[in-house]
């Protein structure tokens, strides 16, 4: 596959938020689970191709007080790259690769903002391997 390197052109922002405080429910689980969910979608506006990554968090864990889910977006120039290969799962591991640190910094950020505005202690969210053998399956 040829090498190709993303410029970020416009992002990351906000897509959709949906936050809600809860009552805890008592549990002697300490863990949260949150779920991420990742897109990759190639587009243009004029002769100016980008790909555009999304990438959402949410949790609805009953040991914490809210339930979230959020969804970020950031669009990367894609100048020199063929076309032939933006389809392949190849293409949207490496984008997603490329784009992750800007998207999670992000989501993170965002997530901590919302719990700290609600009253609680601010939630971060725990650091994820990102597991890219499963993007395309």
């Amino acid at each position: 596959m040829e090498t190709f390197q993303l410029a970020l052109i416009d992002g990351p922002f906000l897509k959709n938020c949906d936050f809600k405080t809860k009552e805890i429910i008592e549990s002697d689980n300490n863990n949260i689970e949150c779920g991420y969910a990742l897109g990759v979608t190639v587009g243009s506006e004029g002769e100016n191709k980008y790909v555009a990554i999304n990438a959402s968090v949410s949790s609805d864990s009953d040991n914490i007080p809210f339930s979230f889910n959020v969804r970020v977006e950031a669009r990367f120039g894609m100048d020199g790259l063929s076309e032939d290969i933006t389809g392949s799962d190849e293409f949207e591991k490496e984008s997603i690769s490329q784009a992750w640190p800007y998207l999670f910094t992000f989501l993170k950020e965002v997530v901590a903002d919302l719990t700290r505005k609600s009253s609680v202690r601010p939630f971060l969210l725990p650091a994820i391997d990102l597991d890219l053998q499963k993007v395309g399956e």
